[in-house]
């Protein structure tokens, strides 16, 4: 009786086809946010002669937990709307795969409290101090898609939406799966910003990302939560509370810009949520201003707002040194510059763990940063088994699908 009025309620999620292993992401709630363990079955799925697997096999494999501190409440619990085709494996391997996943679950789970070193202080804020709450992966994807895959796997999914249109095109999704929120982008013309803001429901997205506080705070008085996205690169504490007590925020990205010390102070003077992007392209500049019209060929004299919703350009500019970085124009979305390599710091999810209420997977697609579908599930894996202190893969595996890759400013700070 003990034990049944202290069990964590647990979700699978599955993904396979066949000649493949069966993987398998086993989540609860740990001390330190959702805990996942990835199991991989050790024989391949076969095409199925006779009783393929469906989710009632698995439920019945799975939900045989025991006596432990587990329980899968509801075969709604299990997601194996991505095992593709009729497939077959032996139950025995089932259990055996349920098995391995309780174990690595029920190893010990610590989050070692590192004592912060407070910045210089100032009024009003309260003095800095390590605040322990749960941590999770968020991922923002460009594609509703991989929006849909990510949604069952992973807490929170920032899906890019550039205008109005794109919003109403999405707002079927974002019913169906509540975890996805809106992310919108920095630079908008007053008028679509009217258009998004008038396209909001809160029905459909209680939540959003805004890069742009004025989108924000028409989100906000619509009753909408809205988190300052990494567009408005907050630098210390002041600048959140000044998001929250006058915007209305409910958290915000930290500057990319900060080094691990000074994330870790500014975390500790945040009193909402704290997000960190520890993965992804770095930005360097968002322009209304048209860079690629001459190698575009273009034949206008200026920009129109037909440039704006359809014109789509990438090139790869050098600068004296003969470093390249990459401009991109999409339709629906301004100019952007990105740095030539890809922001990659795991380390940030281990040392900054309980601190940081979100770590920012960013899995959008681009010309000169594209992932497969398989890639993008190892990284995930990867970042999960860092959360819950038992990381499945090597770390240079996982540099090897990234392009040229950096830490930042993570160690040397601006």
């Amino acid at each position: 009786k003990h034990m049944k009025e202290h069990r964590s309620a647990l979700r699978v999620s599955l993904l396979g086809e066949e000649g493949q292993r069966l993987r398998a992401l086993f989540c609860s709630d740990g001390i330190s946010g959702q805990r996942c363990v990835a199991v991989e079955s050790t024989l391949p799925l076969q095409r199925a002669v006779q009783n393929p697997l469906t989710r009632e096999t698995f439920f019945e494999a799975f939900g045989k937990v025991g006596n432990t501190s587990f329980i899968i409440n509801d075969i709604n619990d299990v997601d194996c709307s991505r095992v593709r085709g009729s497939l077959f494996l032996p139950v025995s391997e089932l259990k055996k795969i349920r098995q391995r996943a309780i174990k690595q679950l029920e190893q010990p789970e610590y989050v070692k409290p590192e004592k912060v070193r407070d910045e210089p202080s100032a009024p009003p804020l309260p003095p800095a101090r390590a605040r322990l709450q749960k941590s999770s992966l968020a991922v923002l994807v460009s594609d509703l898609e991989d929006a849909a895959f990510f949604s069952p796997l992973i807490k929170t999914v920032l899906l890019e939406l550039n205008s109005a249109k794109e919003l109403r095109k999405a707002a079927g999704r974002l019913s169906a799966y509540p975890n996805i929120f809106p992310f919108f982008p920095a630079i908008l013309f007053e008028k679509e910003c009217g258009r998004i803001v008038e396209a909001l429901d809160k029905t459909v997205c209680p939540t959003i990302v805004a890069n742009n506080s004025g989108l924000g705070l028409a989100a906000g008085r619509k009753g909408i939560g809205w988190v300052a996205g990494p567009g408005l690169n907050c630098m210390n504490p002041y600048a959140v509370k000044a998001l929250q007590e006058e915007g209305g925020s409910t958290g915000a990205f930290l500057s990319p810009e900060l080094n691990a010390r000074q994330i870790k102070s500014a975390s500790a003077g945040i009193s909402g949520e704290s997000w960190l992007v520890v993965m992804g392209p770095l930005l360097m500049m968002t322009t209304r201003q048209c860079l690629l019209a001459d190698s575009a060929r273009c034949t206008k004299n200026e920009v129109d707002a037909q440039c704006l919703t359809f014109c789509e350009q990438y090139a790869v500019w050098y600068d004296e040194m003969d470093m390249p970085f990459y401009v991109y124009k999409r339709p629906g979305a301004y100019t952007q510059i990105f740095n030539n390599a890809i922001l990659f710091i795991p380390e940030a999810v281990h040392l900054l763990r309980g601190r940081i209420s979100r770590f920012v997977l960013d899995m959008r697609n681009f010309p000169f940063y594209q992932l497969t579908m398989d890639q993008k599930w190892k990284i995930m894996i990867y970042f999960t088994g860092i959360m819950t202190g038992e990381p499945g893969q090597d770390k240079d595996a996982i540099k090897e699908m990234l392009p040229k890759t950096t830490s930042g400013h993570f160690k040397r700070g601006i």
